[in-house]
């Protein structure tokens, strides 16, 4: 089984370099963006299977990036974090699409099950796609033959 790999978007150095080191010790690729510029940047170069986005931020909000991350690439999961957190925005943030809404500072053991969830959601929806495309390959109209008077 390929690592999974994980985008995580925060301003602060200091969250960014404690969720790199926390990510890889449980076996996942981890890169890091510290704007919504440079994490739009980053996912343009090459996929990812998750994005981890704070809130707030200098260049916008996780709540933009989420969309922009939905939109463009609909089999990213994203999860948003925040200091400042908020029933509307979690409300707004899981009906934009985020795989799920924390709050900071975040529980070691509760940033993981949170992800393995959302990663579990991505591999399911993927294995999904995939039976679908094997069904209508093989039972699909085209395979149809027949001849009638």
């Amino acid at each position: 089984m390929t690592r999974s790999s994980i985008l995580v978007v925060d301003d602060e150095k200091a969250v960014r370099t404690a969720l790199n080191v926390n990510l890889k010790k449980h076996g996942l690729n981890v890169e890091l963006a510290a704007s919504s510029h440079e994490a739009l940047e980053i996912l343009g170069e090459r996929p990812f299977d998750l994005v981890l986005s704070d809130v707030k931020m200098p260049d916008g909000t996780g709540l933009e990036l989420l969309t922009k991350v939905r939109s463009a690439w609909p089999d990213t999961q994203v999860v948003i974090m925040t200091g400042y957190g908020s029933i509307v925005d979690a409300v707004t943030a899981i009906k934009a699409g985020a795989a799920d809404y924390i709050i900071k500072p975040i529980e070691k053991d509760e940033l993981f099950i949170i992800l393995e969830r959302a990663l579990e959601r991505r591999n399911l929806r993927s294995e999904v796609r995939q039976l679908r495309a094997k069904v209508t390959e093989r039972f699909g109209f085209h395979n149809l033959v027949g001849s009638s008077s």
